[in-house]
């Protein structure tokens, strides 16, 4: 474990000394409502934030190579007999920011909240069950607030409005980073996503100016995913689990582990499958409870290669490298050796993520932000010239020092330039295929992200 530099223990912490009048996260109403546990107790905000819950606005709020469907969100909000908004026919983008705007005294807060120069949720504790965590749940909500007022003021012509909006977006996937837990390292991603939509929704409405096209190539250059992975993988997972193997009972290994623990963090089913076919020989927590200290140190042993295995190779941050290929192959010796339940493999068995779903979320989101660096630079270009270029190397250095490459291939991203004068510009994808920048869709009309190639989705033929 040393000679990977892995921690055989989890270590607090340490403390940020930021002053809170230049902190992003220490702004009253994140104090207030953003850490694990806290609700806000204000009205209007929690009203807001349930109705997302309530309704299906979620559900408009697209997804890349799909527009904010803001005629949807008109008729949720008509269907609501909490309100009364002036009478049809109006613009769905007017109705949605009267729906919004009581608001405006919070989302205002954070707007200027976020432009301090720094954003960090202050994390502490001295035990990996019981930290400070953000509250995930409020930070996603409020990204995806924000994107719906952004994709209205848009709709609307108002840019400068929605790239203010894009930054709140922005510093709230920022101050992620400040917990060093997988799953703030998935919410992260997840806000950054619903950044992205953003970002792509203003180009294919050809809004964004030469300043933003600047600032959002800064965000996307300064984006490093894979970072973020490996510190989470390395300073926590690991860390957290050797914490509790070193230190806890047994009765406490047993609530720690149990199904009701554990339901909530599992990211597929195989850890489940592990359970229920452990429990057909001897019931699981009972025999975590009993087991000798020695069983538990051979579990931690088995845990720690494993975990090793299915992650150490398949991504290299100084590289900016994925591995599919070898993703696959650790996953199937994962697999075999986990098939067979022994005292020794109980508690990998039900604790080990899937880590090809992580791996490969990281690494298409990754992609995007790379890609959306590219846009930025192509779209300068073409500010100045006209028309897009005829290559990417045409790019550097008058409108972006380096060009990135494509995290599958460790090659430039595929680059064409049809003749109806747009561009077409993706990476090979998960299957490391050259597709020719199709997109798989899969029947719930998503991205299909193991088949087809990883393009930056072309503009709708429609707005």
């Amino acid at each position: 474990m040393a000679a990977h530099n892995l921690p055989t223990d989890w270590t607090p912490p340490k403390p940020l000394n930021i002053p809170s009048d230049q902190n992003f996260a220490e702004t009253p109403l994140l104090k207030d409502i953003g850490y694990r546990g806290r609700g806000t107790t204000n009205a209007e905000l929690k009203l807001r934030i349930d109705a997302l819950f309530r309704t299906r606005f979620v559900d408009y709020l697209g997804g890349l190579a799909k527009m904010t469907d803001l005629g949807a969100c008109q008729q949720e909000l008509r269907g609501m007999t909490n309100i009364t908004p002036p009478p049809l026919p109006r613009d769905p983008a007017l109705d949605v920011v009267d729906y919004l705007r009581p608001l405006e005294p919070e989302m205002n807060e954070l707007r200027q909240a976020s432009l301090r120069p720094q954003s960090a949720f202050i994390i502490q504790g001295d035990d990996p069950m019981t930290i400070d965590e953000p509250n995930f749940v409020t930070a996603r909500i409020l990204s995806q607030l924000f994107l719906l007022h952004a994709s209205a003021e848009l709709a609307l012509g108002k840019p400068a409005e929605a790239f203010r909006d894009q930054w709140v977006i922005y510093r709230l996937a920022e101050a992620m980073k400040s917990s060093d837990t997988m799953v703030a390292t998935m919410v992260r991603m997840a806000i950054l996503g619903v950044n992205t939509q953003l970002f792509w929704e203003g180009w294919a409405r050809a809004q964004w100016t030469e300043s933003q096209w600047r600032a959002f190539q800064t965000q996307y250059h300064d984006t490093d995913l894979l970072a973020d992975l490996d510190r989470s993988f390395r300073m926590h997972e690991i860390g957290a689990i050797n914490h509790i193997l070193n230190n806890f009972s047994g009765a406490e290994l047993a609530k720690t582990f149990s199904r009701k623990a554990l339901g909530m963090f599992w990211f597929d089913k195989r850890a489940e499958k592990f359970f229920k076919r452990a429990e057909k020989f001897f019931p699981l927590e009972w025999l975590i409870r009993v087991a000798p200290r020695g069983w538990v140190r051979q579990n931690q042993v088995v845990y720690n290669q494993l975990m090793a295995l299915s992650t150490l190779d398949c991504f290299d941050v100084s590289q900016q490298r994925v591995f599919p290929g070898k993703q696959a192959d650790n996953q199937r010796k994962l697999e075999a050796a986990m098939n067979q339940v022994t005292p020794f493999n109980l508690i990998a068995g039900i604790v080990i993520p899937h880590w090809v779903n992580v791996a490969q979320l990281a690494a298409r989101n990754q992609t995007m932000a790379k890609l959306a660096e590219l846009v930025c630079a192509l779209e300068r270009y073409r500010l100045k010239n006209g028309s897009y270029p005829e290559t990417l190397q045409m790019l550097t250095p008058d409108f972006i020092e380096k060009l990135p490459h494509d995290l599958i291939t460790g090659e430039p991203f595929k680059y064409r330039r049809p003749a109806d004068g747009q561009f077409l510009l993706y990476s090979v994808g998960w299957n490391e295929q050259d597709d020719g920048g199709v997109i798989a869709i899969n029947p719930q009309g998503q991205w299909a992200a193991d088949q087809g190639d990883w393009g930056w989705p072309a503009k709708p033929s429609k707005l």
